[in-house]
């Protein structure tokens, strides 16, 4: 970890370009800190901090579902919103998943990070 002495604390927002108003909550406060002035901001956008096999599933798949069949995908949350019985494998799934993530992370040192949207949390 770099010691950073009398800087500016670091803000990370994290939305997703999937859709538009979690990339408008994150614009305006983006817009927020900056007028505030006394902090470093970051808005990134998450979906080009994971896989690329996670990025076409969510754009294609997922995004389609909730255009055409919104009530399948509230099942879906209600049926998967259950702990992992198997937690090693979801954290080898986030390891293989969220690489580029933990890198800019590691980049930006942020002292507050915002999500925007479910995803990078």
């Amino acid at each position: 970890m770099i010691l950073r002495i009398n800087a500016k604390p670091r803000v990370l927002l994290l939305s997703a370009s999937s859709g538009a108003g979690h990339v408008r909550a994150a614009q305006a406060l983006e817009a927020s800190f900056r007028a505030h002035g006394d902090c470093t901001v970051v808005h990134a956008d998450a979906m080009n901090y994971v896989s690329k096999l996670f990025q076409n599933i969510y754009e294609k798949a997922y995004i389609t579902m909730v255009q055409r069949a919104p009530g399948v995908m509230g099942m879906i949350y209600d049926q998967t919103d259950q702990p992992w019985q198997h937690e090693s494998r979801r954290l080898a799934l986030d390891r293989l998943n969220t690489a580029p993530m933990i890198d800019l992370l590691d980049e930006v040192q942020p002292d507050l990070c915002v999500a925007t949207i479910f995803l990078p949390a």
